[in-house]
């Protein structure tokens, strides 16, 4: 039930036309910004006896950070999602708390909504920002057929959430880019950007300069098409998994973001941490 990586664009261009005539059956912008009493929030902590020192601001003025209104947006809005991790990863005064190195990931799950039956497809706008300072290694994901019981998903084997679930870093600044996580299964390293053509993925830079995506909207896209779900970025498809037999089904959609690692996520440009900002999220 293995995956092939970096598919051929044929491939892209197969589970994009199966989705062509396809329902809505879930959508959220923010616009409203009422958005917090539709979702709920989810945490893993490395280190249980520390607080979660991240947050998410569902009414979070993304232009303030210098993004232009997401690609999927209507009349140039800017509001969407953000969430931040490991902002001051410490525990002072803590006995129980064994160092001061804790990851910790965050995630947001619908109310209310499950995931339909056979086929569908699943994108979301996204841009990770750095601020430009220190501890930019932060990752951002979107997964299927979650829940809101067993947190959110973080790397070097912490937690696998249940469903599948993708996580992208924003500035390839690690042997591990990008990470699949299933429950059952396990946690699954998928290379780096640098194993990745430039020119593959359309507006991000792969291959030996491997900048990746940070500060620049991309979407991310989960498709499940017969007994395949695939993941992709800007419609270039980076796995696949083989879900005969339906291994996943029902549950729901989570967008996540996470800090694995031990550098503190500091305030910097702006005012603001490393921020990963999700907006216009759709299921048909």
């Amino acid at each position: 039930m293995q995956k092939q990586m970096f598919t051929a664009a044929v491939l892209v261009a197969a589970v994009s036309a199966s989705s062509a005539s396809a329902a809505t059956v879930f959508s959220e912008d923010w616009d409203d910004g009422a958005a917090a009493g539709r979702w709920t929030t989810v945490v893993y902590q490395e280190e249980p006896n520390v607080p979660f020192d991240g947050s998410v601001d569902h009414a979070f003025d993304y232009s303030t950070i210098g993004a232009p209104s997401a690609p999927g947006s209507i009349g140039g809005t800017t509001l969407g999602v953000a969430m931040e991790t490991n902002t001051t990863d410490n525990c002072p005064g803590d006995p129980n708390c064994t160092d001061s190195d804790e990851g910790e990931a965050v995630g947001i799950v619908p109310n209310a909504f499950v995931l339909p039956a056979g086929d569908y497809t699943f994108t979301a706008d996204v841009y990770m920002f750095w601020n430009g300072g220190g501890g930019s290694t932060e990752y951002a994901g979107i997964g299927a057929h979650a829940d809101t019981a067993s947190g959110a998903p973080l790397r070097f084997g912490l937690n696998q959430p249940a469903g599948i679930h993708w996580q992208v870093d924003s500035d390839g600044d690690s042997s591990t880019d990008i990470l699949q996580y299933t429950n059952p299964g396990g946690e699954l390293g998928l290379g780096g950007y640098e194993d990745i053509p430039d020119g593959s993925i359309p507006g991000v830079v792969t291959g030996p300069s491997k900048v990746g995506p940070f500060n620049q909207w991309v979407e991310l896209k989960i498709i499940s098409s017969g007994d395949t779900i695939t993941f992709s970025m800007n419609d270039f498809v980076i796995d696949s998994f083989d879900n005969s037999g339906g291994i996943f089904s029902g549950g729901s959609i989570m967008l996540n973001a996470s800090d694995p690692f031990n550098s503190v996520n500091l305030d910097d440009l702006f005012g603001f941490s490393n921020l990963q900002v999700f907006d216009n999220v759709v299921v048909t």
